[in-house]
């Protein structure tokens, strides 16, 4: 490991800071010890966040061990199932490089990584009785993705579709007390944001995880 880099006295999110040493040291490419790292940042424990270093640890074994690669983000997978730690997890290599036996051919695109995803925002502030109000959009956009491998035998894919979701929001602060408004998923799309299809290599169905229906709501808020 290249001297200088701490990689004790963590902090109270110690798998994160692990999870990013491992990634600084990636790009050095000091392969070994990035792995190491990310080892230890799995050994934490199967919360959702250690999907990053899941799939970034599988995608290291996919230069010298294939079968442990696709077990690797077969438990990223499955730990996030809606996909949050996959872009950011996968943001440099969102293909596979070379043919992985039982995953996936080279040229295919890595599970829960569209080909283009944005977000856009919009906030008005105005005044109401002399109380401080707000009202904003927010709008994003995920491209298809798909959830395994074409023709493999033990992540079957399944191509999530693209879809948008848009989500209000408002409040007025009158001092002590601040009232909030909200309403995700305006328009009530049935967007599906992660797939797991672990069960597809055994005859079953993908289990799918799909967007919370409209959902409108209230916020009220008191200082003392």
């Amino acid at each position: 490991m290249e001297r200088g880099t701490q990689v004790d006295n963590l902090g109270t999110q110690p798998f994160v800071r692990l999870a990013k040493l491992a990634d600084v040291l990636e790009k050095r490419n000091q392969v070994k010890e990035a792995a190491d790292l990310y080892n230890r940042a799995i050994s934490l424990g199967d919360k959702p966040e250690t999907a990053f270093p899941l799939y970034r640890l599988g995608l290291i074994e996919l230069r010298k061990d294939p079968a442990t690669a696709r077990d690797l983000l077969q438990r990223a997978i499955n730990v996030d199932p809606t996909g949050k730690y996959a872009g950011p997890a996968m943001t440099w290599l969102a293909f596979l490089k070379e043919d992985a036996p039982g995953l996936g051919t080279s040229g295919e695109r890595l599970p829960s990584t569209p080909g283009f995803a944005a977000s856009l925002g919009a906030m008005a502030l105005f005044d109401l009785g002399g109380h401080a109000g707000h009202v904003g959009l927010s709008e994003r956009y995920v491209g298809e993705r798909n959830a395994g491998f074409d023709g493999s035998t033990t992540a079957p894919n399944y191509r999530m579709p693209a879809y948008w979701l848009t989500d209000l929001q408002g409040g007025i602060d009158f001092g002590r007390l601040a009232l909030g408004l909200y309403v995700r998923n305006v328009f009530d799309r049935r967007a599906e944001l992660g797939t797991s299809t672990s069960e597809m290599a055994l005859g079953g169905p993908a289990q799918v995880v799909p967007t919370r229906p409209r959902t409108v709501g209230m916020t009220l808020t008191a200082s003392f």
